[in-house]
């Protein structure tokens, strides 16, 4: 079956999942400048930052969040960077 458009009984599909996070990106951007401290899932932390960098959510399976840690992307000029991953956890 396709992951994107079938979801688990009672939950939402990958596509529906998307949307959501997309539409909170939507919002973000629709804000004056400023700093924003995002605390969600991991699922939701992988594919905001998806769609940060690459507009889709071609890096979604390629990001991993740890619980305990914060990240970090950073916009310059235009343009965002994943400054800081996984950083503050236990070592």
């Amino acid at each position: 079956s396709d992951y994107k458009t079938h979801g688990t009984p009672g939950g939402e599909n990958f596509m529906s999942f998307w949307q959501r996070v997309k539409s909170f990106l939507e919002e973000l951007e629709e804000k004056e400048e400023g700093n924003f401290l995002i605390v969600a899932h991991e699922g939701v932390l992988k594919m905001l930052t998806s769609l940060v960098l690459t507009r889709n959510d071609g890096l979604f399976w390629h990001l991993q969040f740890i619980r305990g840690t914060y990240s970090l992307l950073k916009e310059d000029q235009g343009h965002y960077i994943l400054a800081t991953l996984n950083r503050g956890g236990k070592e």
